[in-house]
């Protein structure tokens, strides 16, 4: 049985945050420690912070193009309406996050660790999760072009109103998974599906592949 329950950040889809001082870009590099920072309205097109770590900050309104925070640890932060062509975020850890809004073609972060996070009205390309270590994660009101989940260990995963046009589950580990709340156009990896909540819209779409994934033959009707 899935269960839709979930607490902290991911299910208040708010971030409880500090008074914040203004941050610069010049604040964003390598191994930094940023704690209480807003992030406003910058360019930071080709930022290079990979390992740095941020506590209750946010991020709004700016640019992330070609931006690299590799290895990066984001707790109790916020990213509102930034926008990115590219954002590698790979082996990253995210803990009480909140994406809300925006725009990102392409998100990397297989290798993640992902825990009490919600992606709320945003827009999202393409979204690498490949070996991701993933728990109480939603997605609301989302439109999503592919979202890969291959080898990823997925714990309580909820999608409500979001439209996806591929989900990979392919060799995933699914418990807890509830994708009743996405019009899905195709899932690749159907095999994978254990732990996972359907509709029964879904379930009459997915039939053909549920099937020949178990070597049943429905033939044609006359």
């Amino acid at each position: 049985m899935v269960s839709r329950k979930s607490t902290g950040v991911a299910a208040a889809l708010e971030v409880p945050l500090p008074q914040l001082r203004a941050g610069h870009a010049d604040d964003l590099d390598t191994d930094v420690d940023v704690e209480g920072v807003a992030f406003d309205n910058l360019d930071l097109q080709g930022l290079r912070a990979d390992g740095a770590r941020l506590l209750e900050c946010r991020l709004s309104a700016s640019r992330l193009d070609d931006a690299r925070l590799r290895r990066s640890r984001l707790a109790s932060c916020l990213l509102q309406d930034v926008a990115a062509i590219a954002l590698d975020m790979s082996d990253s850890s995210w803990v009480d996050v909140v994406v809300r809004g925006g725009r990102i073609g392409a998100l990397v972060a297989h290798g993640a660790r992902l825990m009490r996070v919600a992606f709320v009205g945003a827009r999202l390309d393409y979204v690498n999760l490949r070996g991701v270590t993933l728990a109480q994660v939603r997605l609301v009101d989302c439109r999503v072009g592919e979202l890969d989940l291959g080898e990823a260990d997925v714990s309580s995963l909820s999608f409500e109103g979001c439209e996806v046009d591929t989900l990979v589950v392919t060799g995933a580990e699914l418990d807890g998974v509830d994708l009743a709340g996405a019009e899905l156009d195709a899932l690749d990896g159907i095999g994978s599906l254990r732990g996972a909540a359907i509709s029964a819209s879904q379930l009459t779409r997915l039939a053909p592949a549920l099937a020949a994934h178990l070597g049943i033959e429905v033939p044609e009707l006359p």
